[in-house]
């Protein structure tokens, strides 16, 4: 989705993908290190850890989080309100969410970038 919005083609490699993300200033991080799940559904995570959110935001230069989806949204308040940096949640792109669309995600991405002059 990522290399859509931005107009560009999904690299066939890890470094090329690392390139790409440089390139554009994301930092991708999962919420969640390690966890219990049935396929994609992330209705059924349980017995999960969390990643160390506050020790990356210390080392790196993040000015905006933007989760992907409800329960990413939802474990991130859980552990980390008390973040200073501004979160944003936009609709899960997960292959178990029937009602994704695309344009709705671009959608929702634009918002973010015009309000933070992204």
């Amino acid at each position: 989705m990522l290399c859509s919005y931005f107009g560009e083609n999904v690299p066939n490699d890890n470094e090329g993908k690392r390139q790409f993300l440089y390139r554009r200033n994301v930092a991708l991080w999962d919420v969640v290190m390690e966890c219990e799940i049935v396929g994609s559904q992330d209705a059924t995570i349980k017995n999960y850890t969390v990643a160390d959110i506050p020790k990356l935001l210390e080392c790196s230069k993040i000015s905006l989080i933007i989760v992907n989806g409800n329960k990413a949204y939802e474990i991130y308040n859980k552990h980390f309100a008390f973040i200073k940096t501004p979160c944003i949640k936009l609709p899960s792109t997960s292959p178990a969410n029937t009602r994704f669309d695309g344009n709705l995600w671009i959608a929702a991405l634009n918002s973010v970038f015009k309000i933070y002059d992204i």
